[in-house]
């Protein structure tokens, strides 16, 4: 798992080039006891890290071809996601599973009053096209905000 658990890196305050990501509205106090939550939750499970960065630096501390599952659910801009499925789609083993959160149009995320528009669905056309994924090889959960799901062919 990994996450940032830093405040004060809000919208206003967005930068591409410091990788800075929409933790906005959490005071960093609560981001830490989540935090703390979540990594002794998991500390007992050898199957298990958590790790305490941006998504795009974390995907180097492992080897391609590492990972049977992984799923995004990070900053939600275009841009981001872009840069976190280029970065965790080598992770993935050929026939493993690559997937995220929040697949919604860019309109219902303002619709839905979001400060910044989501860039999701626009971010995983592009990289279905560029990586020639084939059409049945997409999947869509049926909720809100959807989740999708895509299996690494070669």
């Amino acid at each position: 798992g990994v996450d940032i658990w830093r405040a004060g890196l809000g919208v206003l305050e967005f930068d591409r080039s410091e990788k800075k990501h929409t933790e906005e509205n959490f005071e960093q106090a609560l981001l830490d006891e989540q935090y703390k939550e979540v990594f002794n939750t998991y500390l007992p499970e050898n199957n298990v890290r958590i790790i305490r960065e941006f998504s795009t630096k974390a995907a180097k501390f492992f080897p391609d071809e590492t990972f049977d599952f992984v799923y995004i659910d990070a900053d939600h801009t275009y841009e981001a996601v872009s840069e976190d499925l280029e970065a965790w789609f080598p992770k993935v083993k050929v026939g493993g599973v690559i997937g995220g959160h929040d697949y919604i149009p860019r309109e219902d995320s303002i619709r839905l009053g979001h400060a910044v528009p989501f860039g999701v669905v626009e971010a995983v056309a592009d990289f279905r096209k560029e990586y020639d994924l084939a059409e049945d090889n997409f999947h869509i959960t049926n909720e809100d905000y959807a989740s999708y799901f895509m299996v690494k062919e070669k």
